[in-house]
Parts: structure tokens; sequence; C-alpha cells
């Protein structure tokens, strides 16, 4: 049974002032002083001994109102940190939704430079396209997830390595061209609109499709387990003009530089980087789906909460404060 303080104050001067009342009675009987003066003195040391009592009751009481008043204030200061934690937690989900939300609707596309991650409006135009909002605070949280912001940092390496390999073999191409001196050649080499540099594109375009359909024939040859039949040698001449002779001649020229081993190497090169970029953008659309947005979907917010962008870590200084049931453990 819990006794209180003000309890135990009573009894303690009740004790001391019947100890003083047996004295003074013990003190009579035994005739050191007379009952005149021993009740005198019991009267004394009672009056005295009530108003102490009282003067002491009353400060305790005082003291107590002020320690219960402050105790008080204290409690409910804490529990409306801890009222403000709870919403805060509240809030920092509601800002996790917001970012996997935006998520959803991010579109990706490697780049050399310049931002990768874009976003299609609603109701616009596929080709119209614009940076998300809350880009730069969003991928604070994406860094959370290595293996897909792994796939994101590598999008500028392929895109240069496609970069390069494009200009090996347009460089190559156009060093062979140069060194023909058909009047169709000379023509195009001077003229201001670019037609060389036209050419040389067309000539990397055409070998490119070249490949590109001799894999998929190739491909298709193999699933059906027939032998694989390489491509005669086109006659295309990539659009350049001229009559007679000098168009026959330049075409035969031309067939001769795409069936060139050294520039076909050089376009199945360009192929190849080309594919590792297509593949790097379907990697981490995959990876984001599969790493970040699918497990929070089902409930699991560990990547989220890691990340901690401007906008939620204030939110995350909150729930650093002490709340009631620290106080309560205290006491």
């Amino acid at each position: 049974m819990k006794v209180s303080r003000r309890s135990v104050d009573i009894l303690y001067y009740l004790t001391v002032l019947t100890a003083l009342a047996i004295l003074s009675v013990s003190l009579a009987e035994l005739k050191v002083i007379g009952w005149t003066q021993a009740l005198s003195s019991l009267w004394v040391v009672t009056v005295l001994g009530v108003s102490f009592l009282l003067h002491h009751l009353l400060w305790r009481s005082t003291e107590t109102e002020k320690f219960g008043a402050a105790y008080a204030a204290k409690k409910q200061e804490l529990e409306n940190a801890e009222k403000l934690q709870t919403q805060t937690r509240v809030d920092l989900h509601t800002h996790h939704t917001n970012v996997l939300t935006r998520m959803k609707m991010w579109r990706y596309w490697p780049r050399e430079s310049g931002e990768m991650i874009y976003a299609i409006p609603e109701g616009v135009r596929p080709l119209l396209t614009t940076e998300p909002a809350n880009l730069k605070k969003d991928k604070t949280h994406l860094k959370e997830f290595s293996p897909v912001w792994k796939l994101y940092s590598e999008g500028p390496e392929t895109c240069k390595a496609l970069r390069e390999a494009e200009e090996s073999a347009s460089l190559l191409i156009a060093s062979r061209l140069q060194a023909l001196n058909t009047n169709s050649l000379l023509m195009a080499k001077q003229e201001p609109d670019g037609s060389f540099k036209r050419l040389t594109k067309e000539l990397v375009q055409e070998l490119d499709a070249e490949i590109r359909s001799n894999r998929r024939q190739a491909l298709v040859l193999k699933l059906e387990q027939k032998p694989v039949n390489k491509s005669a040698p086109t006659n295309q001449t990539g659009g350049s003009t001229g009559d007679g002779g000098d168009s026959n001649q330049l075409a035969q020229l031309l067939n001769a530089i795409k069936q060139s081993e050294e520039v076909r190497a050089l376009i199945q090169n360009r192929l190849n980087a080309w594919d590792k970029v297509e593949a790097n953008k379907n990697a981490f659309l995959k990876a984001l789906a599969t790493d970040v947005i699918d497990p929070a979907e089902n409930g699991n917010w560990e990547g989220f909460e890691r990340g901690e962008c401007d906008d939620c870590k204030a939110l995350k200084e909150r729930l650093k404060l002490p709340n009631s049931h620290d106080f309560q453990s205290k006491q």
C-alpha cells in the first residue's frame, strides 16, 4: 500500500508530541518537576508542535502543488510531442508515397550528358517530354537502391561508347570516299549543302540496316535449324546520282566500301554499342519496377526510409524529439 508523504509527516509529529508528553509526565511522577510545571510544559510543547506541524503541512502542500503543476505541464508538453511524432510518421509515409507515385511515371533513355530520366505529360504527344517534378530530390531516394543506381550511372558511358563507335565508322567511310575520284563524288564534295557528309551517313545507315537484317535472318535460320546463307553484296548507292558509266562506277566503288571487312567490323561495333544502350535502358526500367516500385507497393518501404532528401530531412528530425513514453519511464 502506498503511503502519502503528508501522512508520514503527520505521524512523525504526533510521535514527537507523544514522546514529549510522556517525558513530562514521567518527570512529574519522579518529582523532578511539579505537576503544574509538567502540565505547563506539556501545553507549551503541544501548542508549538501543532503550530510547527500546521506550518510544515502548509509549506508541503504549496510545494506539492507547484511540483504537480510543473509535472502536469511537462507531461502535457511531451504528450503533444508524441502527437506531433505520430502525425510526422503519417506525413513521412505520405511523402514516400508521393515519391513512389512520381517514380511510376518515369521514362528513361541513356544520354552522354544531361538528364536521362524524363516524363511524358498526360494528354500531350509522346514526343513532348519534360523533366519530372521534384526529380533531384527523388533521385536521392533512388540512390539507396544500389543496383538500380548503378544502371543509371552507367547510362552516359554506354552512350559515349556508341558515339565513339559511330565516329570511328564514319571517319573510315569518309576516308574511303575521299580516295575516290568519280565525277559524282567530286561534285558531292564541292556542294555546300553537305552532300558528302550525307552520303557518308547514308552508307553507315545502310550497313547498319543490312547487318541487323542479317542478324535477324541468322536467328530465324538457327531456330529453324537451317544453314545460314550470308547476304550477297548489295548494289544500293546511298543516294548519289549520276549518268551512264560514272554512275555504275560509283555504285561499284560504294559497294566495295560496304563489303570491306574493316568497315563492316566498325559498323558491327557501332551496332553492338547501340545494343548496349538499349540494354541499359531496358535493364534500368525493369530494375526500377522490380527493386523499387513493387516492394513498396507490397509494404516494404525500407529503401525509401533510408533515403533522406530535403523534404523528409525535417520530418525525420521531429521523430528524434522525446515523447511521453520516455518521460514516464524516468518517473
